[in-house]
């Protein structure tokens, strides 16, 4: 079912499917449907993804697409301040579960550790930079406390991260309290380099997740609800904000 809120700055199209199983199947779809416009229209598929466990399925389905996988590139859409290889990379599961195709990371893998999270993301900033257009999907996810990326709400470096301007396309963000089963400081692509994009995919599953993202949706406030701040036309006005949920 699709239905459409009129309420909002940006349009808001809700995807239901029946189940979490319906629900990867349907955004591998839509994967699938945008990699193959991006590579007719002459050029690579160019997508930012999020980490953690809630698309793991979605890209081990959007795996087994027959594509020509080297045309098409990913990027994290936020990351932990860890070496490549940790399991709590996401350039790392990105790897993992779509080996065949190109990932350009946030983090170098000749990333000196001594440096400052605000060093590692002008370096991130100016590998990004080499791919000066936008994405043809950004798909994102959302967490219990209604932050997307890595913008948390309270964390030291939101404001700047909430910049409607494509660059600083990342910026470097410390959540407060740092999340106990990550206690890291963050790398994330900044709102407006996150809504520069053809497409923006929200996929949240749950009845408890939805209850938060609409009271965002009803109640916009960034700096409380950062998932909220996705309403903001920001560089792509005329992308919907497209909601993919399932129980």
């Amino acid at each position: 079912m699709a239905a459409v809120s009129p309420l909002t700055q940006r349009e808001v199209v809700w995807h239901e499917a029946a189940d979490r199983t319906a629900l990867a199947k349907m955004l591998a779809d839509a994967l699938e449907q945008a990699s193959r416009e991006a590579l007719q229209a002459g050029g690579d598929a160019f997508f930012a993804i999020a980490g953690g466990e809630t698309p793991k399925a979605t890209l081990r389905e959007f795996g087994t697409r027959a594509l020509p996988w080297r045309k098409v590139c990913l990027v994290p859409t936020d990351e932990r301040v860890v070496p490549v290889a940790s399991p709590y990379s996401n350039e790392r599961l990105l790897r993992e579960l779509l080996p065949q195709a190109r990932v350009l990371g946030l983090m170098s893998p000749q990333t000196l550790f001594d440096h400052s999270p605000v060093t590692l993301a002008a370096q991130a900033d100016q590998r990004l930079s080499l791919l000066p257009r936008r994405f043809d999907a950004v798909l994102l996810g959302m967490g219990g406390d209604a932050h997307t990326a890595s913008l948390f709400p309270g964390a030291e470096g939101l404001a700047t991260a909430l910049s409607p301007a494509p660059r600083p396309a990342v910026v470097s963000l410390t959540p407060s309290p740092l999340p106990a089963n990550a206690p890291y400081p963050r790398l994330t692509l900044t709102l407006g380099r996150l809504t520069w994009t053809r497409r923006l995919w929200l996929l949240v599953t749950g009845a408890d997740k939805r209850r938060v993202l609409e009271q965002a949706l009803a109640q916009p406030d960034p700096l409380l609800r950062p998932v909220s701040a996705l309403l903001t036309p920001g560089a792509s006005s005329a992308s919907p904000l497209e909601i993919f949920w399932a129980p």
